[in-house]
């Protein structure tokens, strides 16, 4: 679930749980996506939503 937009990213939780940073050119706050790409980091995970 993608919960806000903040500086130029989307923030949001994984179905873990964790806070994962999303870089996207669609408006996607509020929605469900599918990231099928993304990278796992220490203090938060990161993908880029096509």
């Amino acid at each position: 679930m993608v919960e806000q937009e903040k500086n130029g990213k989307y923030l949001g939780l994984d179905q873990f749980f964790n806070q994962i940073e999303i870089d996207s050119s669609e408006d996607i706050e509020g929605d469900w996506i599918i990231l099928d790409d993304f990278k796992v980091g220490i203090k938060n995970n990161e993908a880029r939503f096509k």
